[in-house]
């Protein structure tokens, strides 16, 4: 079965009602994750894609923490990376997600506008980051801009 970011979240069972697609949510909560503004992210969100309360974004990101531990970095022997491409309010973005083989474990996550060769260099970098050693073998799709 492929590996789908947006049926991973869907498993998670953070998001209860579905008055908003299930990619805004996403993208809010990890532009939350990395940057720390409930407040930026949805004043953000609102202007580019569609009204989302800052109150929203709080109650995402509280149940995910609780579900998702802070990454520790250590030896992985195998990641899977995969991508996907989100459409809200007619506009694109990119969701990536890196998950240990072996353990089920997210090792990282990011959104980007863009799905060329350096923003995967730039997520297979972050992933890197959350890896002991060298970076572990790397199992994604056949898409072109993973070189």
């Amino acid at each position: 079965m492929p590996f789908s970011t947006i049926q991973f979240f869907k498993q998670l069972n953070i998001f209860k009602r579905n008055k908003k697609p299930i990619e805004l949510k996403i993208i809010a909560l990890l532009d939350y994750v990395y940057h720390g503004s409930v407040r930026g992210v949805a004043k953000k969100l609102s202007k580019f894609f569609a009204d989302i309360s800052k109150t929203s974004v709080h109650r995402y990101a509280k149940k995910f923490q609780r579900l998702i531990k802070l990454v520790e970095v250590k030896e992985r022997k195998l990641v899977a990376v995969d991508e996907t491409v989100v459409k809200v309010n007619g506009k694109h973005c990119y969701v990536w997600i890196a998950v240990d083989a072996e353990t089920k474990e997210v090792v990282c996550f990011d959104v980007s506008k863009g799905r060329s060769y350096l923003d995967a260099l730039a997520f297979m970098k972050k992933v890197k980051a959350r890896c002991k050693g060298k970076l572990p073998l790397v199992l994604v799709d056949k898409g072109p801009w993973y070189k």
